[in-house]
């Protein structure tokens, strides 16, 4: 008997936050030859290979979310990254300036999970559909100087919607 060529590929969670990692070395790495002018190489590096770590990184948090005993300590722990990788951040944007001043404050990609574990955690403890509506709005839009701007939060609302309406179709079909 002939083994199939196609074997089917597994990943956990370990696989994909090793793919984010080196997607995120490389995207930091292609922002480094945008000083050298290669433009051919930043757009592979930040436009190609490095924007498969957010949706990675977003998938990851849902899954964490999902699976945690603890979400205050989980959204703590997001909190202590961003505060403690905010000044290294803007001095890499931002080299000029040594001093942030509130005008000028962008966030980096730990304020924009935060603010996706907030919404998702916030979502899941309401049941007014408007409430809901103005949650998903409010951290969404407090997202705005951020990596990702608006769209990093609702990219992590979309996987918990979709995870959370699989596992109401599972539990569904189960007790029919």
């Amino acid at each position: 008997m002939e083994k199939n060529k196609f074997q089917r590929i597994s990943l956990d969670s370990f696989h994909l936050k090793i793919i984010a990692i080196v997607a995120m070395f490389i995207n930091h790495l292609g922002a480094s030859f945008q000083l050298s002018h290669s433009y051919p190489l930043l757009f592979c590096f930040t436009e190609i290979i490095g924007k498969i770590t957010f949706p990675v990184m977003a998938f990851l948090l849902v899954e964490g979310f999902h699976y945690t005993h603890n979400v205050k300590k989980y959204a703590s722990r997001l909190a202590i990254f961003w505060l403690i990788s905010i000044y290294p951040f803007h001095w890499l944007h931002y080299p000029l300036k040594s001093l942030i001043t509130p005008d000028e404050l962008v966030n980096n990609i730990f304020f924009t999970l935060l603010m996706g574990l907030l919404l998702i955690w916030s979502y899941s403890k309401t049941t007014n559909k408007i409430m809901k509506i103005a949650i998903v709005v409010f951290f969404s839009l407090a997202t705005i100087l951020s990596d990702l701007n608006v769209i990093g939060p609702l990219i992590i609302f979309a996987f918990y919607i979709i995870k959370d309406k699989k596992k109401k179709r599972l539990t569904h079909k189960s007790s029919t």
